[in-house]
């Protein structure tokens, strides 16, 4: 990781601390909390496999989980942050091309990238008489961890193996939009569970110099805030 990624996250480690000591007092405008759930992710209709024409673009589930904090600027506005945990990527499957006595699963190549991700979002709140419904946008600066690619390698029709390999012509950056929505469910005086679904895109393409693919993700998560 470079100077700038240790510096940004050593930053929001640092506003996380001082928010987690704020909010002990009952009367502070900050919250913090933690998220986790899964991500359906694929990239945009486009392929960095060369000869795509006989690929379609397929759905791959991921993991997310990370910290956030909130600072109340009023009843119903407030700024959010995350810290995020999440496993992107997308899976290539034969669009029309079969071959007898191969399963389709094992004609499959996935793309597996895992970002650190870094949200940045207006959240706008509307209390209900037993929770609260939220709404959110703004930025989703990512900084990428890993990225692999897995192939078949077929020996015969009937023996069908795996490769993996780095992926080294992605970009180490996104800077992606996010929009949302959830529901604080209070269970207590401060405490709430949370409900958080939300889509992001990415801003920069995926591959440096293959195709002009994007990030494309629905995230569902739940999770706790005091």
């Amino acid at each position: 990781m470079n100077k700038n990624l240790h510096r940004t996250i050593l930053f929001l480690l640092c506003w996380i601390l001082t928010c987690t000591a704020l909010a002990q007092n009952k009367k502070s405008k900050f919250d913090i909390g933690f998220k986790t759930g899964i991500n359906s992710c694929q990239f945009s209709p486009f392929s960095p496999i060369p000869d795509s024409i006989f690929y379609t673009v397929r759905n791959k589930t991921g993991f997310i989980a990370g910290i956030m904090t909130r600072y109340h600027m009023t009843s119903f506005l407030s700024l959010q942050t995350e810290l995020l945990y999440s496993c992107k990527g997308t899976i290539y499957g034969p669009a029309f091309i079969k071959l007898p006595a191969i399963d389709e699963e094992k004609t499959r190549v996935s793309f597996q990238i895992t970002y650190i991700e870094m949200p940045i979002t207006i959240l706008f709140s509307l209390p209900q008489p037993k929770f609260k419904l939220n709404g959110f946008t703004g930025l989703a600066p990512a900084y990428l961890l890993d990225g692999k690619l897995i192939f078949p390698t077929i020996y015969t029709i009937y023996d069908v193996g795996y490769v993996t390999r780095e992926w080294e012509d992605t970009n180490r950056f996104d800077l992606g939009y996010v929009i949302g929505g959830g529901i604080d469910y209070p269970v207590g005086s401060r405490e709430s569970m949370l409900l958080d679904i939300r889509y992001t895109i990415g801003g920069r393409h995926v591959s440096k110099t293959a195709d002009r693919s994007k990030n494309q993700v629905l995230s569902i998560m739940v999770g706790y805030k005091f």
